[in-house]
């Protein structure tokens, strides 16, 4: 029986729901801008246009979020199934850029779910119910939130591997029992 290496497995996982939920958010958005005419919903008030700056910031950092969702997917998917044959593969793959990177997604993420909600509840101060899509539009909120929590355990997972593949490394080069001082010299095999 293969070993499985948990991190790697999980942070698939989390990286396939980030995807799906970077689409779902990306085309609800979509669907309702195309229901409102090609306007953005967002801080929408009657006397004027609406700007289209905050939808596109949110259709973008989502396509942005499902692309490179889907790429790491598929690197730690590898990853996993290489680490079942080849238990070192684990500790050995890049963390750093990755959890700089995710650091820096939540932020994005974080931000784009803030402005949605904001926008949507300026939108929808009166009578929202009755709007056409209104159920289109509540999706993409929740999906937006969730995909925070989801980019913050991915954040989480990514730190955690950090660590212990530090601590691993740390002790395969400082805890090797041959190279250490206090090895029992009456064990150690003389070579000339």
């Amino acid at each position: 029986m293969a070993n499985i290496h948990c991190q790697l497995l999980s942070a698939t996982i989390l990286y396939g729901l980030v995807f799906v939920g970077s689409i779902i958010e990306l085309f609800s958005i979509a669907y309702a801008k195309s229901s409102f005419n090609g306007y953005c919903y967002l801080f929408y008030k009657k006397d004027k246009l609406p700007s289209a700056v905050p939808c596109s910031l949110v259709i973008y950092s989502s396509g942005g979020a499902a692309m490179y969702a889907l790429v790491m997917a598929i690197y730690h998917g590898y990853g996993t199934i290489v680490a079942s044959r080849e238990s070192h593969i684990g500790r050995t793959m890049w963390v750093m850029p990755w959890l700089l990177i995710n650091s820096l997604a939540v932020i994005l993420i974080f931000i784009c779910a803030l402005v949605y909600s904001v926008g949507f509840h300026i939108s929808c101060s009166k009578n929202c119910d009755k709007v056409i899509d209104y159920k289109t539009k509540f999706v993409a909120e929740i999906t937006g939130w969730i995909n925070v929590l989801l980019w913050c355990c991915l954040v989480g997972i990514e730190g955690i591997r950090l660590a212990r593949n530090r601590r691993a490394s740390s002790r395969e080069v400082y805890v090797d029992p041959d190279a250490s001082d206090v090895v029992n010299i009456g064990n150690i095999v003389p070579t000339a």
